[in-house]
């Protein structure tokens, strides 16, 4: 019998309920009471399934006023405690630590880990402050823009670049020209998803507006990086969504390979919509939950 049933279980489930399903009720009933008492014999005990916990992620308003919010302020008082203890700021990104991490105590261990948490915060600075620097770029070459051809298209024959990509670090350098020092804060790609939630929201905390506004300094390899606040900027932007996404850039380009709009018409930062914001979590992996 024992190898009866072991040649049984060789069959789909789908396939011995059906023949189960086929025999005589007072059969099957009878052969389903004789399972039941070998289980019972053997002492298994039929476990319910777990329950699993569903993890509830806010969206991203929530998220930003919980979480971004808070972490602006604790970046910002990380970089404005390190001015005032070293009389200034110098951002050297330098791999100059050792790595040998095997020989090393535990107490070293930990040094080291502060250390390079500390130089992932000043890389942090550097590529937000060279995107930054694109952006300018781009937008004072949008005044030599040849009429002949839209934007998206000149762009795209003069640099070879998405001009979905262009108005990525145009909205970052039209940020960054309002509030220097948020470019201490966030990463970039935090800094797309929320652009006109930091906006609105700081023009109703103007004491951490005024914060912010205070011109970035700082030395890099012995030379001087400042970037002032310019609020005389007229801030536009063209009316586009843009993609949020680990391959946003490579996206960017099959966007506008299929897409007519040509990029010509230009509203205010403020008119865009944000209920239109893509959303992806990956913007808010350097938030510190534990802050």
């Amino acid at each position: 019998m024992v190898t009866t049933l072991k040649e049984i279980a060789k069959f789909s489930d789908d396939l011995v309920a059906h023949c189960i399903g086929k025999l005589p009720e007072l059969q099957r009933t009878a052969f389903e009471e004789t399972l039941k008492t070998i289980r019972k014999d053997l002492g298994h005990k039929h476990k319910p399934a777990k329950k699993m916990k569903k993890h509830e992620i806010p969206d991203s308003k929530t998220l930003f006023l919980n979480d971004v919010v808070k972490l602006i302020k604790s970046k910002l008082e990380e970089f404005e405690s390190r001015i005032n203890k070293e009389n200034g700021e110098v951002i050297n990104v330098l791999l100059d630590f050792p790595t040998d991490f095997g020989t090393m105590s535990l107490e070293e261990q930990v040094n080291i880990h502060k250390f390079i948490i500390e130089l992932e915060t000043d890389t942090l600075v550097v590529q937000n402050v060279l995107k930054y620097y694109k952006g300018s770029l781009y937008f004072h070459m949008k005044k030599n823009h040849n009429r002949a051809y839209t934007l998206k298209n000149w762009f795209h024959g003069l640099i070879k670049i998405s001009y979905s990509t262009i108005l990525r670090y145009i909205n970052l350098y039209f940020l960054a020209v309002q509030f220097p020092r948020i470019l201490v804060c966030l990463n970039f790609s935090q800094l797309q998803k929320h652009h006109t939630r930091i906006i609105k929201y700081l023009s109703n905390d103007q004491q951490l507006a005024n914060r912010l506004s205070i011109e970035l300094s700082f030395l890099s390899g012995g030379h001087e990086v400042l970037i002032k606040c310019e609020n005389n900027l007229t801030v536009t932007v063209p009316n586009k969504n843009i993609i949020r996404d680990a391959d946003e850039e490579l996206i960017d380009s099959y966007l506008d390979s299929n897409e007519d709009f040509e990029y010509t018409d230009e509203e205010e930062l403020d008119k865009s919509s944000d209920d239109n914001d893509t959303e992806f979590l990956d913007a808010e992996s350097e938030i510190d939950k534990s802050q």
